[in-house]
């Protein structure tokens, strides 16, 4: 909001089981935070999403970037304002 508090949060859990092929995990990830945001697009004037971590080694940070890249795609589709903070 515009006093930066956090108007929403939820955790997203995915299971390999259930997805065992990488891509339609991801779709589901990007597609649970894309309709979270569209309660609120009305009110949103920016969004602040936390850069990639340079330190991480492995195949998961090939896979935390990738996913970071489709929400930053999916708030560019869909006209949302983001910055980019550094990781925490």
């Amino acid at each position: 909001d515009c006093e930066s508090r956090i108007i929403d949060k939820q955790l997203i859990k995915t299971k390999p089981e259930k997805y065992p092929e990488i891509e339609p995990r991801f779709l589901y990830i990007v597609n649970t935070i894309g309709s979270i945001i569209q309660r609120y697009i009305e009110n949103i004037k920016g969004l602040c999403i936390e850069g990639i971590s340079y330190n991480s080694k492995g195949q998961s940070s090939y896979e935390l970037a990738a996913l970071n890249y489709l929400i930053r795609i999916w708030l560019f589709q869909n006209s949302v304002s983001f910055i980019t903070i550094s990781p925490t």
